[in-house]
């Protein structure tokens, strides 16, 4: 049986995207090999390599469930050259132990020393960039990522892939190709959605995330737990964001859009899902209060498992309003649990969400996201619109279908090297 090397820096639950998609392809490999007989081409094995983890409770959230033997955590990665992370990966690749490798980022020397390793021992390299190859985020640190990449070999390295995998045909469009080969393969494939809950487990999910958040609004909004303080009554508009408080995220924009929507809502709340630097969080805190909203927005920091999906949950939609999203797992992860959405119409998923009436897009200004927000927040059949989306996302992003794209991908790149 063929096994294909999944390396990515670091798997860090408050890092978000990355590690979450790293973590979802391996489990959509496992399950896609559970389902076919041992001698079938396309039942790819998976090796999971990665730097450390930060503590031993992130471990056991990560990997608590995944088969024994798929996970390998090395020493740290190198910062101006490779490190443990390339010395573990480049000795399976000397032992001929994997049969394809799978790179998670761009910008990280080991990667790119795996890479030059695997095409010298005529092995199929796979980069999946996470984003990281679109103009708008090439922008970002310019003369860094420049220098890097004349350094490192980064740029012959891709050029000499056999793909490169988007998660979205947007992410695709965006991306500077031409720091692609002309002979690599450029593969949209979505990225994997667990369905975390049962429709008829949802509406206590809702009423567990909706007693916990809504609390009363003389509550300090800086707190996090709201035990015992009075809740509001179940029926007030909730809307969530979930994500990096971060620029590239338009946090800023997401709160003038509420503030906006509450002239129609004035009872609505908002609940911030995710956590950031000091640096991008404060002027955050201090726009809400210039906003007058403050006291309307509970700061829920990362939430984690049970308490993650209770908080989506619990909100009658979601909103998203990115600079770019390479995917918007927040998006696929709020309709797997029946939550609709309101997103800015640059966003890869905003036209088919909005295709399959699972939610509302507008263009990224404070007045449109606002009133989309709170057309959303009244409509008396925003559940019907979560279901539709929800039924969307386990048809076209479950776990088993990705797995088995990814495992034909992996056989047609090891027959185009033969």
């Amino acid at each position: 049986m063929p096994t294909v090397l999944h390396i990515t820096e670091s798997i860090t639950a408050s890092a978000g995207g990355t590690s979450t998609a790293f973590v979802g392809l391996v489990e959509a490999l496992l399950t896609h090999r559970a389902t076919r007989p041992e001698n079938d081409p396309d039942a790819w094995s998976v090796r999971a390599l990665a730097g450390p983890l930060p503590d031993a409770d992130q471990a056991r959230q990560w990997i608590a469930n995944h088969a024994a033997g798929t996970w390998t955590f090395t020493g740290p990665p190198g910062r101006f050259g490779p490190g443990a992370l390339a010395h573990a990966a480049s000795e399976l690749i000397a032992r001929r132990s994997v049969h394809a490798v799978h790179l998670h980022g761009l910008w990280l020397s080991d990667l790119v020393t795996v890479a030059s390793a695997a095409s010298a021992a005529n092995i199929p390299v796979v980069w999946q960039p996470h984003g990281m190859l679109v103009k708008a985020a090439l922008r970002h640190s310019r003369l860094k990522k420049a220098i890097f990449t004349r350094l490192s070999g980064l740029g012959a390295a891709l050029r000499a892939a056999d793909a490169a995998i988007f998660t979205s045909d947007n992410e695709r469009d965006t991306s500077d190709l031409a720091r692609l080969g002309p002979r690599t393969r450029r593969e949209v494939l979505p990225l994997p959605v667990a369905i975390p809950a049962r429709d008829e487990d949802l509406p206590a999910l809702v009423r567990a995330g909706r007693a916990r958040w809504l609390a009363d609004q003389q509550a300090s909004p800086d707190r996090t737990l709201m035990d015992g303080t009075a809740p509001l009554d179940m029926n007030t508009p909730l809307l969530a964001f979930m994500g990096r408080l971060h620029p590239v995220k338009r946090v800023d924009l997401t709160l003038r859009a509420f503030a906006h929507a509450r002239r129609a809502l004035p009872d609505a709340r908002l609940l911030l899902i995710g956590g950031g630097d000091d640096r991008d969080v404060q002027p955050l805190r201090e726009l809400a209060r210039s906003l007058g909203v403050a006291d309307a927005i509970r700061w829920a920091g990362w939430l984690h498992g049970s308490d993650k999906l209770a908080a989506i949950a619990a909100a009658d939609a979601l909103i998203l309003n990115s600079e770019f999203e390479n995917f918007g797992y927040a998006i696929a992860e709020a309709l797997a649990l029946g939550t609709p959405v309101v997103l800015s119409d640059n966003l890869s998923l905003a036209p088919a969400v909005a295709e399959i009436g699972a939610g509302l897009s507008a263009p990224p200004e404070p007045a449109a996201l606002g009133d989309a927000a709170a057309r959303l927040l009244a409509r008396p059949d925003r559940r019907d619109m979560g279901r539709r989306g929800r039924h969307w996302v386990e048809a076209q992003f479950s776990h088993l279908a990705v797995g088995a794209r990814l495992a034909a991908l992996y056989t047609a790149l090891a027959e185009a090297r033969r």
